[in-house]
C-alpha cells in the first residue's frame, strides 16, 4: 500500500525473488508499473495478498484506513507490515485479526 519512493524500493525487492507484487496508492506509479507492479484494486489486494506492506502517508485520509473491516477482509493466513505511520492501523481491530488467527502475523515498527 503506497508506490510512493519507499514503496517502489519495496516492490523492486519483492520483484528480484520472482514475487508477483500488487499496489494500491491514489495513483499508480508509472515507474511501478514499468517495472511490473500490478493495481487490481483495493480488495482484491486486500484478499489475494500473502503479506500487506504499509508505505502510505498519514493524512486524514490514511488515519485508521485499515481498520477492522479491511483487516477482516485481508487473505486468512496473511502477514501485515506496517513501517510507515502508527495511526494508519486500527491497532485494536490488528490485535483481535491475530487473536483469533485470521493474520498470521504482523510486523510494526510504529505505534499509534
Amino acid at each position: 500500500m503506497g508506490t510512493g519512493h519507499i514503496g517502489t524500493r519495496v516492490a523492486q525487492l519483492f520483484l528480484a525473488f520472482g514475487a508477483r507484487v500488487l499496489g494500491y496508492a491514489r495513483h499508480q506509479n508509472p515507474h511501478c508499473v514499468a517495472l511490473g507492479v500490478e493495481y487490481p484494486g483495493l480488495k482484491d489486494l486486500l484478499t489475494h495478498s500473502d503479506i500487506l506492506t504499509v508505505h502510505l502517508p498519514l493524512t486524514p485520509e490514511t488515519r485508521g484506513f485499515l481498520d477492522a473491516e479491511k483487516i477482516a477482509t485481508m487473505k486468512p493466513g496473511s502477514y501485515l507490515v506496517n513501517c510507515a505511520r502508527g495511526p494508519i492501523v486500527d491497532t485494536p481491530a490488528l490485535a483481535q485479526a491475530l487473536t483469533s488467527g485470521h493474520l498470521a502475523g504482523a510486523a510494526i515498527d510504529v505505534f499509534d
